[in-house]
């Protein structure tokens, strides 16, 4: 059930002082349930890189989002993201996929402003390597785009792609003096301390007119961004409202992403006015529900090594196809299995190693005797790429049932 109503524009609630939150930081609640955390000891970030801490997160019982029982500090979630951090720190034009995806990130979003001309100018927060930027100016060739970045090394990648960025945490940093048409955000916001200061700096980039395009996980289904310990947020519509409130900014519509691109939703944001009208709550049962898919997904994480290492059943020569986030999640929280594997495999190679382990083109090993492939891709595409791997002629593993995402015929439950 959610909740209607007219909106005055509102203060900062006295909930959100202070060195710890009261209660829930989104809608002020006391009523929360802790998540399990998928390992001890082990947490993934969002480049691959795995650090020793153990997630503490909880649910909200009222509006659903998920934070951490005790947030890191800034300076720790900043640390994150310095010259070490590597997603989108390739050439925009290096990864295929990559550009796929952007692809239809620019599709979905160009379609979303609809047959209105197209915006003057686009801000992009968290452009990384200016791979969507590029894809929108080929959808809209006559406007002026510009972004920052928070990681050097992918910064200095759209730069050189011709883009004015700047390196720098937004919204400590905002490079413009005005206004624009459209502000984009792509899986940024559930990486920030405080997305109330995060929506008041796009509240002032879009100004009296402009419009923001804020992309991230879908809160509202258990999902797998609960498993990297820099998603600091797992928002769900709700309690983005809430947030969007705090900030001015009211949720014109939110939109879930096609399939291609995954459990993602857009939300569509407006200066708030004394007239808007938005979602504010969830009701204690749905959340509780989802609390609870929540945890049986979490488990399942908890579960995937022992199980997963009882399919290889102790194979000797284990090459891994994957260098994506699929891999790195299973390097992450699946480290038996992953001590099986010798080498990782693509079709598009753009790194020499994943981890420690060499990376060799799919391309190359067409000829080479087949052995165990452990398919570390996302559940979603593991059938059909097992079925073509099959037919190449390698015992192929996967593991897409074992987190209750698909069927897959290839195995039986070895555990």
């Amino acid at each position: 059930m959610c909740v209607l109503f007219t909106a005055q524009l509102p203060r900062i609630p006295s909930w959100m002082f202070g060195n710890q939150f009261a209660g829930c930081p989104a809608c002020g609640s006391g009523d929360r349930l802790p998540l399990p955390a998928p390992a001890e000891q082990r947490a993934l970030l969002s480049d691959g890189a795995i650090i020793a801490t153990t997630l503490s997160k909880i649910s909200c019982m009222r509006c659903g989002v998920v934070t951490y029982s005790e947030p890191p500090s800034a300076n720790v979630v900043s640390g994150w993201y310095g010259s070490h951090y590597t997603l989108n720190a390739f050439a925009p034009d290096a990864d295929r996929f990559a550009l796929a995806r952007a692809a239809n990130y620019a599709k979905w979003l160009s379609n979303q402003w609809g047959a209105r001309p197209p915006p003057a100018s686009v801000f992009e927060i968290g452009c990384g390597n200016a791979t969507l930027l590029s894809k929108l100016r080929e959808l809209w060739p006559s406007t002026r785009f510009s972004g920052i970045e928070a990681a050097p090394a992918a910064a200095a990648q759209a730069r050189a792609a011709g883009f004015e960025v700047v390196t720098g945490h937004f919204p400590k940093v905002i490079p413009l003096a005005t206004a624009v048409d459209l502000v984009v955000s792509v899986n940024v916001i559930e990486h920030v301390s405080d997305p109330v200061k995060f929506l008041l700096g796009v509240s002032q980039l879009v100004g009296r007119e402009g419009v923001g395009f804020i992309v991230c996980p879908d809160g509202d289904r258990p999902n797998i961004d609960l498993l990297f310990a820099d998603h600091l947020y797992s928002l769900t519509a709700a309690a983005f409202s809430h947030f969007a409130r705090y900030a001015r900014l009211c949720v014109h519509a939110v939109v879930e992403a096609p399939a291609e691109i995954g459990m993602f939703v857009l939300h569509i944001l407006e200066p708030l006015t004394e007239k808007t009208a938005f979602v504010c709550d969830s009701d204690n049962a749905s959340s509780l529900v989802l609390h609870g898919a929540r945890v049986r997904l979490i488990e399942q994480w908890r579960q995937l090594d022992r199980k997963l290492a009882a399919r290889l059943d102790s194979a000797i020569e284990v090459t891994a196809f994957g260098v994506g986030e699929a891999a790195a999640m299973l390097r992450a929280y699946a480290p038996l299995t992953w001590s099986m594997v010798k080498r990782c495999t693509a079709d598009v190679v753009v790194r020499e190693h994943f981890g420690d382990l060499p990376v060799l083109g799919y391309g190359l090993l067409r000829e080479t005797p087949k052995g165990v492939m452990l398919l570390a891709v996302q559940p979603a595409t593991q059938s059909r790429l097992a079925s073509q791997l099959e037919a190449d002629g390698w015992t192929v593993v996967t593991w897409a049932d074992l987190v209750g995402l698909a069927d897959t015929p290839h195995q039986k439950d070895g555990a």
